[in-house]
C-alpha cells in the first residue's frame, strides 16, 4: 500500500504539523501463521518528505526537517516467533529539533541505522525482591550539584524494555542552549551507540573559540538515564586534540550563572551553527563557584598546540583531567611560550559547597616574573612589591586554600610554600633606585638590577616568611629576612 499527500496542515490540541511531498509505502507477508496474534508478522515501510514543522505550542517543542526519507522493518529477533526486532536507517538533509528558548540541536547530510529488540525478561528471586524493597537510601546533600539526566516516563519505558543500538554519521551540526550560550559547531560526526554507552570517532567540536577532536567513550548511560539510586555516575574516557583553547572563554563559562544570558529562538540549522552569543552575554552574569558533578567519573587526556590563558599563548601544551566524587585532578600539565615554560599538577574538591579545596603544585622555568602574577594571582597579595619586579625567573611554588562561592581564595586558609630565583632582575622602581644609590654612594647610579637572587618563604596563618638570603647590588652585599601580613604590615630585617 502507498500513499502520497502533496501538502498537508494538521492541528490537534497544541500539536501543528506541516508536511510537503510525503511520500509513505508499507508491505508485509502473509502466513498462516497470521491466526496466533501472539506472532511476529514481518513486515516493512518507507517515508519520504521534502519538508517536515512540527510545533507544540505549550511546551514550545519544534522540529524541522528537509528531504528526509526513512524505511523501517520489523522482524523476528534471533528466529523467535514471538520476540520482535525493529529496524531503522533515515537520511535526511537537515534535521533540527529543540525547545524554544532553551535548547536546540540539528545536523545537515545525516544518516541513522538504529536496530532495536525487547530485552527477555529475567526471573526475579521473590527474596531478592523483598530485600531491594526494604533498602530506600535518601537522597543526601552531596547529590543537589550532580548533573541530573534522568529522562521522562516514556523514554524510561523504552530503555527498560528495549535493547537499542545502531549508528549516526553527519557532515555537520550544531547545538544551543542559554546555559552555555557560545557558538557549538559539530563535523565528521561519526558514533555508534547503545542503551548503555556511546562510542565517538574523531569528533571536531569547536566550542567557542576552541576547537576539539575528540575520540572516546561515554559509559555507564542506561543506569543515568534512568536515574538509579546505585552505580549511577556516568563515565567518560576521551582523547582529545586542539588545535586552539581558550581557557579565558572556557573559564567563563563554567564559573558564570547564565541563568540570565538571554533566551535563543532558531529556526533551522543554518541559524544554528551560525548562532554565537558572544562572552559579553556571559560576562554579564554573577560568577559562581563551579561545582564538580559527583555522578560523573572522567579521564581526559588533552594535547593542544596553543593555549590562550589571561593574555598570554602556550604552546605544546599536554595535560589529564580526571574527575571522580566531586574531585577535579589536573596531572602532568606541560606547555612552553615565549615568557617561559612551566609544570603544573592541581586539585579542585567541591565536596562540601562551604568547604570548596584547592591544591595547586607549579614549576615555572626561565618565566617573566611580571606575568607570573596571571598564573598565581595570590602572589598579587602576599608579595605586592612583585609589581615592580622584572626579569627571568624560576619558581617552584606548593600551596592549598579554601575558595569561596565566588572563586576567591580565603586569604586565612592559605597555605603555601615558594622558592623564587632569577638572574638580572629589576627590582625597585626608577624613582626608588635614583633615592637609594645616592644615599649608599653607588659606583654605578645608573644600573638598576641584581646579577641573582635567589630567595624562598612560606605562607600560614596568615602571614609570610621570608626566609634569610643574600644577594648583591653595587658595591653592597645585602642579607633579608622578615615577616609580613595580608595587611601588608612589614617586618623586615636587612
Amino acid at each position: 500500500a502507498t500513499i502520497e499527500v502533496d501538502t498537508a496542515h494538521v492541528e490537534y490540541e497544541s500539536m501543528i504539523i506541516d508536511v510537503n511531498g510525503f511520500k509513505s509505502g508499507l508491505g508485509t507477508r502473509v502466513t498462516r501463521e497470521k491466526v496466533d496474534t501472539t506472532v511476529i508478522v514481518p513486515f516493512g515501510g518507507s517515508l519520504s518528505f521534502k519538508q517536515f514543522k512540527f510545533y507544540d505550542t505549550v511546551d514550545s517543542i519544534r522540529c524541522r526537517a528537509k528531504d528526509m526519507r526513512a524505511i523501517a522493518s520489523l522482524r523476528r529477533y534471533e528466529g523467535n516467533r514471538h520476540l520482535p526486532q525493529l529496524s531503522f536507517a533515515v537520511d535526511v538533509k537537515s534535521l533540527m529539533t529543540g525547545i524554544k528558548r532553551e535548547f536546540a540541536i540539528g545536523i545537515k547530510s545525516g544518516h541513522f541505522d538504529i536496530t532495536s529488540h525487547l530485552r527477555q525478561k529475567k526471573l526475579k528471586n521473590p527474596q531478592d525482591t523483598m530485600a531491594s524493597k526494604k533498602k530506600v537510601r535518601k537522597k543526601s546533600e552531596r547529590d543537589i550539584d550532580d548533573l541530573d539526566m534522568t529522562v521522562d516516563s516514556g523514554l524510561k519505558a523504552v530503555i527498560k524494555k528495549w535493547d537499542i543500538k545502531g549508528t549516526l554519521t553527519a557532515e555537520s551540526g550544531g547545538f544551543y542552549t542559554y546555559a552555555m550560550p557560545v557558538r557549538n559547531r559539530l563535523k565528521n560526526i561519526d558514533l555508534t551507540f547503545n542503551t548503555d554507552s556511546v562510542v565517538l570517532r574523531d569528533l571536531d567540536y569547536k566550542m567557542g573559540q576552541s576547537g576539539f577532536v575528540i575520540n572516546g567513550t561515554i559509559g555507564n548511560l542506561r543506569r543515568v538515564l534512568l536515574g538509579r539510586r546505585r552505580n549511577n555516575v556516568l563515565t567518560i574516557d576521551f582523547d582529545v586534540k586542539s588545535d586552539t583553547v581558550n581557557i579565558n572563554e572556557i573559564s567563563r563559562l563554567l564559573l558564570t550563572d547564565a541563568s540570565d544570558a538571554g533566551a535563543v529562538t532558531i529556526d533551522n540549522v543554518e541559524d544554528l551553527e551560525n548562532k554565537t552569543s558572544t562572552s559579553v552575554a556571559v560576562d554579564s552574569g554573577k560568577t559562581t563557584a563551579f561545582m564538580v558533578p559527583g555522578n560523573i567519573d572522567a579521564d581526559i587526556r588533552l594535547i593542544a598546540d596553543n593555549v590562550i590563558y589571561t593574555d598570554m599563548m602556550f604552546n605544546d601544551f599536554k595535560c589529564r583531567i580526571c574527575v571522580r566524587n566531586k574531585v577535579a585532578n589536573i596531572s602532568n600539565l606541560r606547555a612552553k611560550a615565549d615568557l617561559g615554560a612551566l609544570d603544573l599538577s592541581a586539585l579542585y574538591s567541591t565536596m562540601n559547597r562551604d568547604s570548596i579545596q584547592f591544591g595547586i603544585g607549579l614549576k615555572i622555568d626561565r618565566f617573566h616574573l611580571d606575568k607570573m602574577t596571571a598564573i598565581v594571582p595570590a602572589l598579587d597579595s602576599l608579595m605586592p612589591l612583585l609589581k615592580n619586579f622584572s626579569g627571568i625567573v624560576n619558581a617552584d611554588i606548593a600551596a592549598t586554600t579554601q575558595i569561596d562561592n565566588d572563586m576567591n581564595f580565603v586569604m586565612p586558609t592559605l597555605q603555601a610554600a615558594i622558592k623564587l630565583s632569577g638572574d638580572s632582575l629589576v627590582l625597585l622602581d626608577p624613582d626608588t633606585f635614583k633615592m637609594l644609590s645616592k644615599w649608599l654612594i653607588f659606583r654605578n647610579k645608573k644600573r638598576n638590577m641584581i646579577d641573582h637572587i635567589s630567595a624562598e618563604m612560606v605562607v600560614e596563618n596568615n602571614q609570610l616568611q621570608l626566609f634569610p638570603f643574600m644577594f648583591d647590588i653595587d658595591r653592597y652585599r645585602l642579607g633579608v629576612m622578615g615577616t609580613n601580613d595580608m595587611a601588608m604590615n612589614l617586618n623586615y630585617h636587612i
